[in-house]
């Protein structure tokens, strides 16, 4: 009887006999088997969970016609992952195999039964559980089972092909690996970890232009089924930004939006996604130059001031967007006005330095 909350045994149990793991219920009474044991008896489950990462010579009956049992390799702690060598294994009465899988190895990243023998599924049951970190990859393959004999039979609900769906990542069941002899679970989709934002024109003048959103997986590729909805910022308060946007199947992963940048120096687009996952993603260091000046400001010339007293005054260019617009020097049309030498600029200004024309009265 395997007392709650387990009992992790990790010498060898050798000999002719069978071992019978007995108790209250799967999750009232755990035993774990880390040893190399040569008993050739079976090993009977009843009302319990047998885990561990030995090796266990003889058969393995996982009953749950009296109470639930469970077969799940691995450690009774995390990351709950390991290797578990068996003789033949059957289900009996709706048992459950539990498998979870936190990396791209057996073993060190994720729980594999490996079997001398064969592997009857008829009416057993799988729980699964995945990971988010690290994310799984496109492709990869996780053998859950893995046996020298066929496996016959399929879990309950699970035929061949069946998805799973564990919102981050998508995977496929099947029964033929290794010619049938393994029971094998593959990524078939990933949601998006991340946005690529890219083709807005740097330097570039304020004016409406595009860039491309791409949602894509870890490994930079495309996710052509994503179909959440994406919000846009920017580090430019003034900038003019699409509206929220939610892809369509026809986007396979990827969009071009246009926005107006209108604040000049160094911006950044940010898209993110409004969902309940962190995904994001920005093109930065977007030079934006200030636009051909539409107006002159000036400023400086005293409130008050004496009839025939010289005083100063700053013009200022400035585009639409109030940005210090390039302005080249010109001559004054006043008869009574004239530019100081030494004030004239020499050189056209950069968008973000002062362009500005002193005058004085002489």
């Amino acid at each position: 009887m395997v007392p709650f909350p387990g009992t992790t045994f990790s010498g060898v149990i050798s000999g002719t006999g069978g071992l019978n793991v007995i108790g209250s219920g799967a999750n009232f009474g755990y035993f774990y088997l880390n040893g190399n044991n040569s008993y050739t008896g079976t090993t009977t489950v009843s009302g319990a969970t047998l885990g561990g990462t030995g090796s266990i010579a003889g058969p393995v009956t996982v009953d749950s016609s009296s109470a639930m049992s469970v077969l799940a390799p691995g450690l009774p702690m995390s990351p709950f992952v390991g290797i578990l060598n068996t003789g033949a294994v059957s289900f009996v009465g709706g048992a459950t195999f539990s498998a979870s899988m936190r990396g791209p190895n057996p073993g060190s990243g994720y729980t594999q039964l490996n079997v001398t023998g064969s592997v009857n599924l008829t009416n057993a049951n799988l729980v699964t559980q995945l990971a988010s970190s690290p994310a799984p990859v496109l492709g990869q393959v996780y053998t859950i089972i893995n046996a020298t004999g066929p496996v016959s039979g399929t879990f309950v609900s699970y035929p061949e092909g069946t998805l799973i769906n564990f919102g981050f990542a998508t995977l496929s069941i099947s029964y033929q690996g290794g010619g049938g002899t393994q029971v094998t679970l593959t990524v078939v989709a990933v949601a998006a970890s991340s946005f690529s934002v890219s083709g807005f024109p740097s330097p570039v003048t304020a004016e409406p232009l595009a860039a491309s959103h791409q949602a894509q997986d870890s490994s930079g590729n495309v996710v052509t089924g994503y179909t959440g909805t994406v919000h846009f910022t920017s580090s430019d308060a003034q900038a003019v930004l699409p509206a929220n946007y939610t892809f369509t199947a026809a986007d396979a992963g990827q969009h071009t939006f246009n926005a107006t940048l209108e604040t000049a120096g160094s911006q950044s687009l940010t898209a993110t996604d409004t969902g309940p996952y962190t995904i994001t993603g920005s093109q930065t260091g977007i030079t934006v130059n200030a636009a051909a000046a539409n107006s002159l400001v000036v400023s400086g010339f005293p409130s008050t001031t004496t009839a025939g007293v010289a005083g100063s005054f700053t013009v200022t260019a400035k585009d639409p967007y109030s940005n210090i617009a390039t302005v080249t020097p010109a001559q004054s049309t006043s008869p009574a006005a004239t530019f100081r030498p030494s004030c004239r600029p020499t050189t056209p200004s950069r968008a973000g330095t002062p362009a500005t024309i002193t005058l004085a009265r002489l």
